[in-house]
Parts: structure tokens; sequence; C-alpha cells
């Protein structure tokens, strides 16, 4: 029997090209979601299934070209069991105990790349008469030449108050000091944000953004700089006055995002006015915008869409569904301890670590990662940048990751 780990793409191309006969293949995907479900007429199987699937000695295992993260984990799970790459329409036997190990710490080499990027795109700013992103991204070039380890900033915390208490989120339990972020906090991470061409920058984190007085002011700067804005919302406060200014200040960028979670039946409400009023824009393509079924009260999300006149959400283009997560373990009753393997393979993909980024909270002090709600990783402050830094190999909030939040499986 084969497994063909990865199903996407990758995955089908592999069987597509390999196997006439769908019987002898399974498939195995990080994405727990699909676990139990048919792709293509093939078994995804779980994680248990796998670790006594590389028991087998019969049994083996393809991956997909350039794959280290792959191939650690099934070392992990069997470094005696048969794995091969596919590479150039063919396979390939990889020996195991050859393996190199796999390379946590990739600061400079991303960095260095990183510069030629902006570099690029601090041309098209030029190019494009954008004076003031132009500048802004030559001024951080400059410092990412000097600082070219420093990690990246991926949100902004606006403020960590919400003006809901949701079963899915520590909001209300939060040990960590609460507040709104002032300009000089602003300025500081301003002054840092890269010039991302495809990567936004979130301004939502353990807080309701649109409770901020300042937003607009700071949405408004981050957009004159070139800064693709990612915000998240409950939409409770999102009136026609708030949705004309988030549409303006979006249009103005090239690649932003908005998102509004049906957390109540207002937010949906208030969703279906927005996307009308989105549908009429004339820029809506700078824009990706969603509303978020959460896996918690999906069945009341349902029920709410339905008196809007929706009853088939699965299929609506400006409707996502999601899973609740547990903001790293901090919802008590979602909080799960996994194991060493899948913390390890958690690790070896998550976002935040591999391309090394990092979040500005309310108060200037650095996370790096924004489902740290009580900020027990100390990465360092807005205020002396040059010295942050992440701990690629992980924290002790890893045990108790959602797999499909971290590792881009939303």
């Amino acid at each position: 029997m084969i497994v063909v780990v990865g199903a996407g793409k990758n995955g089908r191309k592999i069987r597509s090209e390999l196997f006439d006969e769908i019987t002898e293949v399974k498939i195995y995907d990080n994405d727990r979601r699909k676990w139990g479900s048919l792709i293509d007429g093939v078994n995804v199987i779980s994680l248990e299934e796998l670790i006594d699937f590389v028991e087998e000695p019969d049994n083996s295992i393809i991956v997909g070209e350039n794959s280290p993260s792959l191939i650690h984990f099934i070392k992990d799970l069997n470094p005696a069991c048969k794995i091969f790459e596919y590479k150039n329409a063919g396979l390939a036997e990889l020996n195991m105990s050859c393996i190199e190990e796999f390379k946590y710490d990739n600061a400079m080499e991303l960095g260095q790349k990183r510069i030629k990027d902006y570099i690029i795109r601090m041309q098209e700013y030029k190019e494009e008469g954008k004076q003031e992103a132009y500048e802004h991204a030559k001024k951080f070039i400059e410092f990412k030449k000097q600082h070219p380890q420093v990690p990246e900033i991926s949100s902004i915390e606006m403020t960590n108050n919400c003006n809901l208490a949701c079963p899915n989120c520590p909001n209300s339990t939060l040990s960590f000091h609460k507040g709104y972020i002032n300009d000089d906090v602003f300025e500081a991470a301003l002054k840092y944000i890269p010039p991302y061409k495809n990567d936004t920058v979130a301004v939502h984190c353990m807080g309701e953004p649109l409770l901020h007085p300042k937003l607009f002011h700071y949405l408004d700067k981050m957009a004159r700089i070139g800064t693709n804005i990612c915000i998240s919302t409950n939409g409770i406060l999102l009136d026609d006055n708030i949705g004309d200014e988030l549409l303006r200040i979006l249009s103005c960028t090239d690649n932003s995002i908005m998102y509004i979670s049906f957390h109540t039946k207002k937010s949906v409400e208030r969703w279906y006015e927005f996307a009308r009023k989105y549908d009429r824009c004339p820029m809506k393509n700078n824009i990706h915008f969603f509303g978020q079924v959460l896996e918690h009260n999906q069945e009341d999300a349902y029920k709410w869409l339905n008196e809007l006149g929706i009853s088939e959400p699965d299929n609506h283009p400006l409707i996502r569904h999601i899973t609740s997560h547990s903001w790293g373990g901090n919802v008590e009753n979602r909080r799960k301890e996994y194991s060493n393997i899948e913390i390890n393979n958690r690790i070896r993909n998550c976002y935040y670590l591999r391309k090394r980024k990092i979040a500005v909270m309310w108060d200037g002090s650095l996370r790096g990662c924004c489902y740290d709600s009580n900020a027990t990783q100390k990465c360092g402050s807005i205020f002396d940048y040059e010295n942050a830094d992440i701990n690629p190999r992980g924290y002790d909030i890893c045990r108790f990751c959602d797999p499909d939040w971290i590792t881009n499986y939303q």
C-alpha cells in the first residue's frame, strides 16, 4: 500500500501521473478537516492511521519535491519507513539516515532574500508615482540591510478590548493588561512595516479594532505607505459611515483583506449590509472580503443567514468556514496538548516561525505569534526593534497550538 502525502495540487499531480488504479493509494494531509473524506475518490487517512501505516514494512510514503518538513515528519514517525520523493516525473527513494537536520534558523538567508524583493517593490512604487510609499520603502531597506535577521511585522494590535465575550476567545480572561495603542507606539511600528507586495499587516489581534477612536487615522497612514491591511471585526459597530471609511481606505491598497466573523445575529446582519456596499465598490478587486462561519456556532450562523434569505452558505462567494481555535490553549474548554510528533511537525511548518514574523501589541511589546494572547513569548519592544528576535524552535505555547491556523490551512 502507498500513501501520497498532500491533498492539494501537488499530491493530485503525483496520483494522476503515477497511478492508474486508486485502490492501491491513500492520502495523508496535515489538514485534519480532510481526514476521513474522499478526494478524487481516494481516502484521506488520519494521523492515527498514518502512524499505523508506517509500521508496516511493505508500505511506502511518497512526498513531493523539496518537502523537508514532510520528510522529517515521516522520519519522526518511523525512521525505517520507505519514503520516496517525486522528482522529474519519477520516484527516488530517500535514505533516511542521510537526511540533513532540519534548518530552523534561516534568519540571514531569509533577510537577504527579502531585501532583494523589497528593492523591486520600492522601484514599483517609484514607477507608480507613490512617493510616500517609495520614501518609506527606501528607509526600511536601509534599516533591513543593517539588521537582516530582525523578524518582520505581521500585525499591529489596535486594542485588546472587545465588546463581546465569545466562548471561543480568551479575551474576558486575559492576564495581560488591556488598553489601546497610542500615537507613540503606532508611529514606532509604522516605521518598521516592510514594503510587502502580497503579505498583509493585521490590525486586529485580541480585541475589536473598530473600538479604537483613531483607527481610520492609523489605517490612512498605513495605506499611504503602501501597506496591505488585514482587518477582522465582529461587525457590531459597522454602520454605514464606518463601512464607507473602510472601503475608502482599503481601496487605496493593492491587496487588502476584511473579515466579519459571525459571532452574533447582528454580525451577520452587518455583513449582509456591508456586502451590498462592497459589491458596488469600484475598487473591490483590491479587497478580499468574507463573512466567517465559525465552527463553534455554525448552527446559529446558518439560522441567521437563512433569515436573510441565504440558504446555501457553503456555496456563497463571500462566506468562508473556519475552525474555532483555542488561542494556543488559552481557551480552557478547547485546550488540547498535542504529541511531540505533532508539535515538531507544527513548528517546522509554522507560518510565524518559518517566515520570522512578529506581532506588535498595543503597548509596544512584541510577541512571536499573535495567538499568544497573554504574551508569554517575550520578543522585545518596538522601541528597541533592532534587537527583537524570535525562537525559531518554538515556545511552550506551541504544545497547545491549533494546527489549522498556524500552518495556513484555513
